[in-house]
């Protein structure tokens, strides 16, 4: 996004759920959102509530989709809540006794998008649930990054871009449309909605001309987003002359990172890593893990959260912010669906900083000596998962 956008960051789930909250007690027209999990607890019940209340007493037109996988145990309940209320539910590669038959059931909707009214827009790594909120868990409460940004005269075509690739992907998922392919996209019937032509020439338009991504909002619905997703992100890396401060909660650089990451720090920039100690995923840190000894040899500093579970994805690249669903691994680079939006707001960027800040005081910094010292099924478990770091 360009400076001028007003850009708004949370790093505390209490704050985004009352902000959030808030926008759609606002909303005239529609809300268009997708989460990777969406619990049936406190949080996921309020917000159900808040969608029901706009679709049956405002005439909102509330459209939620969920994967199949990450919002797999809550997804019977959300459909008994959600019956009669005319909110749309898709679920995104629903799992089923055949599914494991199925070709690409690996590859997963990660994505976390609100739009609301296509003029108010959160993005970001938060997903709905109570581990999120400081007043249901206390300081056990997960560590995580969500952004608001807000439509003006400067970024209508972010806002444009977004729904139609939101709606579209909807209404891929609602009528069964697989694989995600643009063709097979645009073949999606929506009778409902009038627009739907001008939608698919302009995507058309935005695929041919940038494959689907716009300057400053990567999307990955499709394997050549994937692609123009890692050159752009790349591109970035090797622009980075002062820092790059990195944080990811599955932190699983494949060889072309690190070495890029090893040859810009002997360069001079300062590059750090932030990523989860404390993790709900014990395989992906362990794999990670395994990249450690060459990162720090070549003056990578290399940081782990512990005591909560760390789960922001955000990048600051000299004076450039990344945020989104993305992690630095296998799985949001080639396999994912995933949302990404670099701003040069420099605002932005001072607010990257005092929380990384922040963040640091809650981690343990890892030093060459004391890591060469780890325990050998460390070291084993460590190469056993990286083997799997495809699919982690």
């Amino acid at each position: 996004m360009r400076p001028e956008t007003p850009v708004q960051l949370f790093f505390e789930g209490d704050h985004f759920c009352d902000a959030l909250i808030d926008d759609l007690r606002r909303a005239e027209r529609s809300v268009l959102m997708e989460f990777y999990i969406f619990n049936y607890d406190h949080s996921g019940t309020h917000l159900l509530s808040v969608l029901k209340d706009l679709s049956v007493n405002h005439d909102v037109h509330v459209r939620l989709m969920l994967d199949g996988i990450g919002s797999r145990s809550a997804l019977p309940a959300i459909y008994a809540f959600l019956a009669g209320t005319g909110v749309e539910l898709a679920v995104y590669k629903p799992v089923s006794l055949f599914s494991i038959f199925r070709s690409g059931m690996h590859r997963r909707n990660h994505r976390k998008i609100v739009l609301i009214d296509r003029r108010i827009c959160y993005v970001g790594g938060m997903n709905i649930k109570d581990e999120n909120s400081h007043r249901l868990s206390g300081p056990s409460r997960w560590r995580d990054t969500m952004m608001r940004i807000e439509k003006n005269d400067r970024n209508r075509s972010f806002f444009r871009f977004l729904f139609a690739g939101m709606f579209l992907l909807f209404q891929s998922v609602r009528y069964g449309v697989y694989p995600l392919s643009l063709s097979n996209m645009l073949r999606v019937r929506a009778k409902s909605i009038r627009s739907i032509a001008a939608l698919r020439v302009r995507l058309k338009q935005w695929h041919r001309r940038s494959i689907l991504t716009e300057p400053n909002l990567y999307t990955t619905l499709f394997r050549r987003d994937r692609a123009s997703y890692r050159r752009n992100y790349f591109r970035l890396l090797r622009s980075a002359k002062k820092r790059m401060f990195l944080s990811s909660p599955y932190f699983v650089a494949n060889h072309r990172l690190t070495r890029l990451l090893r040859m810009k720090a002997r360069s001079g920039v300062d590059v750090r890593i932030l990523t989860a100690g404390t993790t709900d995923v014990w395989s992906a840190r362990q794999a990670g893990r395994a990249t450690y000894d060459a990162l720090l040899r070549s003056g990578v500093r290399v940081f782990e959260m512990e005591g909560r579970v760390f789960h922001a994805k955000q990048s600051l690249i000299d004076d450039v912010s990344v945020i989104g669903s993305g992690n630095l691994d296998y799985r949001s680079f080639l396999h994912n669906q995933e949302v990404m939006v670099q701003c040069t707001d420099p605002d932005l960027a001072k607010s990257l900083i005092l929380q990384w800040g922040i963040d640091i005081n809650e981690a343990r910094e890892i030093h060459l000596s004391e890591w060469r010292r780890r325990s050998l099924w460390q070291k084993v478990s460590e190469k056993l998962c990286y083997g799997f770091r495809y699919y982690l």
